[in-house]
């Protein structure tokens, strides 16, 4: 739907949508639950849903407790996670996503200040909302990182006030190429070297749902 194409990707701002989209009381109710790392790919998820016009929506963004058990006791109906579940013989699927480049995100001025990535991530704040810094990928790409010896300083923000922090040049932060390229500020840059981070993500969901998200 075009409408799903003019908004940012906030998942507040899809289910305030969603909600005035679908109010009849004798749909079907598909609940969502993403990892908790900003997913750009929900809304052609959601678009497909939407093709089917008695069903509501709800997106929730945070870490799974237990993927099986949630998908299983019907908490939520499709669950977007990078952890990779043997779920051969069960009543679960699993679909492989698009592989998404991760990358950093900063004003383009911290670069002139520093003149290296590894002295900016050192020099400034890393950025990011709690669901991410909780993220696994996430988790290990930090440990990989002081490995080579950048010790860095962190802000736990909410996904609504990210950009805005990024535009102020208060810090940098990780997200996917497929994410920041719908952000219009021809002064954050994305930069994926010197890392070359990748995050791969899984839907899981009941097989017997019938839900189609492509």
């Amino acid at each position: 739907m075009e409408l799903f194409n003019k908004i940012n990707p906030h998942y507040e701002s899809i289910n305030k949508i969603l909600n005035n989209l679908t109010v009849p009381n004798n749909e079907k109710k598909i609940k969502i639950l993403i990892d908790g790392f900003p997913f750009y790919g929900i809304h052609s998820i959601i678009n497909n849903l939407l093709k089917n016009k008695s069903i509501s929506i709800e997106v929730e963004c945070k870490i799974s407790n237990d993927i099986l058990y949630e998908i299983k006791n019907h908490h939520y109906d499709i669950i977007i996670s990078p952890v990779d579940i043997d779920v051969d013989h069960k009543s679960i699927q699993k679909i492989n996503l698009k592989t998404e480049i991760l990358g950093l995100v900063f004003h383009k001025e911290l670069m002139k200040k520093s003149m290296s990535v590894e002295k900016m991530m050192s020099n400034e704040i890393l950025i990011q909302t709690k669901s991410s810094f909780e993220h696994c990928t996430m988790i290990e790409f930090l440990k990989e990182i002081k490995k080579i010896g950048i010790n860095f300083k962190t802000l736990t923000i909410n996904e609504l006030d990210l950009l805005h922090s990024l535009e102020n040049k208060t810090g940098y932060s990780f997200m996917t190429e497929e994410y920041f390229n719908k952000k219009s500020n021809p002064d954050l840059v994305f930069k994926k070297e010197p890392f070359n981070f990748f995050l791969n993500r899984r839907a899981y969901l009941l097989k017997e749902s019938n839900i189609e998200i492509y």
